[in-house]
């Protein structure tokens, strides 16, 4: 009877072995058919990313419609755009673009210099590259790129004729100018002035009598805080300037006899860094806006005459010492209306 129960024992331990085998057999090799399948899943997707073709099928002001020419699909995550070799931010809509689909990149760019770029979209497996011009709006009175680099004349391109001069103080800068003017440096885009923050500035004949409102863009980047008021444009009894140790700004905005038809505050300007401001205002409605790199920032309305008898100045208050900007300042517009930033932008395919 010992000797049954023993070979009972035995003959169930190996049962029980058995059984325990088996099922770690099929888990195991449930787990790496699943692992194996996933593994193919996301193989074969990213081959179908990684194989497709698009096409710039056309562009409207900051979008950009791309046609999938491919058999895979075209995802968000796995592009990028440059222009001129420059990463732009974007977003794709959809996100994902299937066969034969069109879908529309919009890309976050402000101020740029007008003129012709390459516009370049890739992913890990191809890259396209369409030539692109960026226009100026046509409601443009005075646009100053300062792309020339050198030189005592800031060149306008809208076409006007609004030529800037640089000066020193009272003085005209000679050509070279002397290290007391300002001086062609890098920009936001290609060249731009930089500014002593002593007595610098860019001198504009009087232009424009803006009977429906105005819009004022440019790029700058602010240096140190410093101990006097910093003016970056001004029409004298209208003036646009940073407070002194400060980062807010403030406009008067002068109908040409008084300085404070009308005030505009707004806190918050950084240093040392590349800002994209725009200011609008309606005449109708007596609304002001500005904007900080696309993003409005304060509003307000005020009724007011704009000042018409006097010279504008880039940097500084013309012929005044003492007050000025200390940074640089890029691609400096006025157009003749109220425009929203993405109302400025427009590009079209060459």
């Amino acid at each position: 009877m010992r000797g049954l129960s023993a070979i009972v024992t035995l003959l169930l331990v190996l049962l029980i072995l058995i059984f325990l085998t088996t099922l770690f057999w099929l888990f195991t090799f449930g787990t790496v058919k699943e692992l194996t399948e996933s593994g193919t899943e996301r193989t074969t997707r990213t081959r179908e990313i990684l194989s497709t073709c698009m096409i710039v099928d056309s562009i409207h002001k900051n979008n950009i419609y791309i046609k999938n020419c491919g058999s895979g699909v075209i995802v968000n995550d796995s592009l990028n755009v440059f222009l001129d070799d420059e990463p732009l931010e974007f977003n794709m809509t959809p996100e994902t673009i299937r066969k034969g689909e069109i879908g529309t990149i919009t890309v976050d760019i402000l101020g740029i210099s007008i003129g012709d770029y390459d516009l370049k979209i890739s992913n890990p497996s191809l890259q396209i590259v369409q030539r692109v011009e960026s226009l100026l709006h046509n409601s443009a009175l005075l646009a100053l790129d300062f792309d020339e680099g050198r030189g005592t004349i800031a060149h306008d391109k809208s076409g006007y004729e609004n030529d800037g001069t640089l000066y020193d103080y009272t003085t005209i800068c000679s050509d070279p100018p002397t290290s007391e003017c300002p001086k062609w440096v890098n920009g936001k885009f290609g060249k731009a002035l930089e500014f002593d923050g002593i007595d610098d500035y860019v001198a504009i004949n009087k232009f424009g009598n803006f009977p429906d409102g105005f819009t004022i863009e440019f790029w700058f980047n602010m240096r140190e805080k410093g101990s006097m008021q910093r003016p970056f444009l001004s029409r004298y009894f209208s003036t646009c300037y940073f407070f002194s140790g400060s980062t807010t700004m403030y406009c008067y905005l002068g109908d040409g006899t008084t300085w404070s038809a009308m005030s505009v505050w707004s806190s918050g300007w950084g240093y040392d860094i590349w800002t994209h401001f725009v200011m609008t205002y309606e005449t109708i409605t007596g609304n002001w806006i500005i904007y900080r790199n696309g993003k409005s920032v304060e509003t307000g309305s005020y009724n007011y005459v704009m000042d018409m008898t006097n010279d504008f100045g880039i940097g500084a208050i013309p012929s005044s010492a003492g007050e000025a900007f200390n940074g640089i300042i890029d691609s400096f517009r006025i157009y003749n209306k109220a425009l929203t930033p993405d109302e400025i932008l427009n590009f079209k395919m060459k």
